[in-house]
């Protein structure tokens, strides 16, 4: 089975009840302590930048969102949970390697 997977799109330590930010590394977490890892095929992905998310939403949330001056769907605006998003924006954060 061919999985896309970036470490960049995982939001590490999201200030939210909703798992949902960081739940594509548990899952890639999962299948390695299971073994799986020799079974999948894990490719990375191009991220979409901001301009590709003014495409379907309205620009000044995005902006906003991005900027982190508004509330993202997780109801906060916790940096890394906007670094996890677009290839454009930038934040320091630990990138967890494919390897099993």
């Amino acid at each position: 089975m061919m999985i896309f997977f970036r470490p960049e799109q995982v939001a590490p330590n999201p200030q939210t009840i909703s798992p949902s930010a960081f739940k594509p590394q548990q899952v890639m977490d999962d299948w390695r302590s299971l073994g799986m890892m020799d079974f999948l095929k894990v490719s990375s992905f191009e991220p979409v930048s901001r301009d590709d998310f003014k495409r379907v939403h309205n620009p000044q949330m995005v902006d906003d969102v991005l900027d982190l001056r508004r509330c993202n769907g997780f109801r906060n605006t916790d940096p890394q949970i906007a670094a996890s998003l677009p290839s454009d924006f930038k934040v320091t954060k630990k990138v967890t390697s494919l390897s099993p």
